[in-house]
């Protein structure tokens, strides 16, 4: 048992920055609303579902564990616990749609009825968990990007590249991810 200054230490010290946790809720579901990322999300959902098939990697759960964490939220986690900000890459510069083309309104309303229940789950089970969002804002800052005054519309730009960095690496990897 440690000692009152102790612990009174332990409760000021916030592991997870509440506000930023929000903040990137409020973007991210704004975000699964928006044709204009549909690219991204779907980036996400095609490296989860080749993933899914492989019985050795998290992705591959269909029931959530301790953590309210299935297959899906372990995706979102990792896109976001593993993103480097590239150095030298303006914000301009930055991949957010994995391949060029129009998004067509029939593809967006066939991509909202199967998968924006799923994403919401995925959004909450990951600002609950905390940990994987926790490293994401610290890569940020590690960028020297102050996401206290962040736009919702920057840090978009900013989930929906790792987004398509997680299909990037993830699609074709099956290894057991290191976090």
């Amino acid at each position: 048992m440690g000692n009152i200054k102790e612990d009174a230490g332990l409760e000021e010290a916030t592991p997870f920055d509440l506000a930023f946790q929000e903040k990137f809720r409020e973007a991210i579901l704004s975000m699964i609303k928006a044709p204009k990322y549909y690219r991204a999300l779907d980036r996400l959902l095609t490296a989860y579902a080749y993933r899914k098939s492989f019985p050795w990697l998290p992705e591959s759960r269909e029931t959530r564990d301790e953590m309210n964490q299935d297959g899906l939220s372990y995706a979102l986690r990792s896109a976001l616990s593993t993103f480097l900000v590239p150095e030298r890459v303006p914000l301009e510069g930055l991949d957010v749609s994995g391949e060029s083309g129009d998004v067509y309104a029939e593809d967006w309303k066939r991509f909202e009825a199967r998968w924006a229940g799923a994403l919401v789950s995925a959004v909450d089970a990951t600002v609950s968990e905390g940990f994987s969002l926790k490293r994401f804002e610290n890569q940020l800052k590690a960028a020297e990007i102050d996401v206290a005054d962040l736009s919702h519309a920057t840090l978009q730009v900013y989930i929906a590249a790792a987004l398509v960095r997680y299909y990037k690496r993830r699609e074709i990897g099956i290894a057991r991810d290191p976090l």
